[in-house]
């Protein structure tokens, strides 16, 4: 290749301005959508009800996704928009090794519980073995799957170094072809092995509902709702995650084929020549894909949210139960509470409240309800009366009820129970 002055980046700015500019618009939406996404996800999985096994996998993978999405602005501002961000000795090489670990763990985590799902409907005798220890089980695996997913990144410190104030890649792992060696092992180990078993035990996961389907109809026996929700969702993500990583494999491999040394391109050339210039154009037709596959298909990371919304029956009831707790909870200070009590100093107690209309679905909405006490007599036998407002779950109405009073001694003190 001749030595000019242009650069490849130049070449592309001019003559795939559109496959940049697509690229631009859509991170910046993946990474607003999918930071949020994923922080709602992440909250949901950690509520009570939703901590079974799959649950765990499922909030350690919208934690590796959020990290991934900032990790991903971090390194488009860099690269893409020219800020210095990452030019320092330590953070060159540390990030990275972080930012490989966690699109590493992706599909780790969604093997991990795709592989929970298979023994949960293929081999459930065995998962009851596991039972008792299933979540210890499913955190050490957590565990050990990130510390996998960083010792096969851990090489990438080495990689990159600082060299006239730029991080870049060491010129002996660019010649001595050591970083495309680890690039094949990685995108073959992690991005074509793992995606092609989770296929695979999706496929016998299928068959198998198909059976147990087919034997409850000849039985007249209903499966359980909530679990035949679950597989879907899972089985809804590990197909997604399947369709966004192999076009990202395919185009890797695709890479020496339409790579600029390969294709021995002269930067010399005007604009003009590169246009008529039919290796110039396989490239560029090249990155053009690969820019915009790129773009789509780190959307896996993003579109679990919508995934569980749309799949998952008991991830919309726990997320609405969610959302009403979080909007009740600011209005519990607006309750009316009106007190007629016999105390020895005015003082604020808590009280515990109970609502036949207080239950949301299957969740708890748990409060505090203050009460100031005016009128002093007797400390020890002191009683208030607390006329205290009902949740109205559905339209979220908070309203006064004096059927809700309950009289209580001043030195009670719990938490607002609404589920009773």
């Amino acid at each position: 290749m001749f030595e000019c002055d242009s650069d490849l980046n130049d070449v592309y700015m001019k003559h795939i301005p559109a496959a940049l500019t697509t690229s631009k618009i859509l991170s910046p939406i993946w990474w607003s959508i999918g930071i949020v996404g994923n922080i709602l996800a992440l909250l949901v999985w950690l509520q009570p009800k939703m901590r079974h096994s799959s649950g765990f996998y499922l909030a350690a993978l919208a934690v590796s996704d959020i990290i991934f999405l900032v990790f991903r602005m971090v390194y488009e501002i860099h690269y893409i928009y020219n800020k210095d961000l990452l030019d320092k000795q330590v953070l060159c090489q540390w990030f990275p090794i972080s930012f490989m670990s966690v699109q590493i763990l992706s599909p780790l985590f969604v093997l991990a519980f795709t592989v929970e799902r298979y023994l949960s409907v293929c081999h459930p005798f065995r998962m009851v073995n596991l039972h008792q220890s299933n979540h210890k089980v499913t955190m050490l695996v957590i565990t050990g799957l990130t510390f996998l997913a960083f010792a096969l990144s851990a090489i990438q410190g080495y990689f990159f170094t600082v060299e006239d104030g730029i991080c870049n890649i060491r010129l002996v792992v660019s010649t001595s072809g050591l970083l495309a060696r680890y690039s094949w092992t990685t995108e073959m180990l992690v991005f074509t092995a793992v995606p092609l078993a989770i296929l695979c035990l999706n496929v016998l996961v299928i068959l198998e509902v198909r059976n147990i389907s087919n034997l409850e109809k000849q039985n007249m026996r209903i499966k359980s709702i909530d679990q035949r929700s679950t597989t879907v969702t899972l089985l809804g993500v590990s197909f997604y995650l399947i369709l966004t990583i192999f076009p990202v494999t395919i185009i890797f491999v695709l890479y020496n084929t339409y790579s600029d040394k390969k294709l021995n391109l002269n930067l010399c050339l005007t604009d003009e020549e590169i246009n008529d210039d039919a290796a110039w154009q396989s490239h560029l037709r090249y990155i053009s894909f690969k820019i915009l596959i790129e773009a789509i298909c780190q959307s896996h990371h993003m579109i679990n949210f919508f995934i569980y919304l749309l799949m998952g029956k008991q991830f919309r009831v726990q997320l609405r139960e969610m959302v009403i707790m979080f909007f009740c909870k600011r209005k519990l200070s607006h309750v009316a509470v009106s007190t007629n009590g016999l105390c020895n100093g005015t003082r604020t107690t808590r009280a515990s409240v109970s609502s036949n209309r207080g239950s949301i679905g299957r969740g708890r909405l748990n409060g505090v309800v203050k009460c100031e006490t005016d009128q002093c007599n007797n400390e020890k036998n002191g009683s208030c009366v607390y006329h205290v407002g009902e949740i109205e779950a559905d339209s979220h109405i908070i309203s006064n009820n004096a059927a809700n009073m309950k009289l209580l001694t001043c030195e009670e003190e719990s938490e607002v129970d609404l589920n009773e």
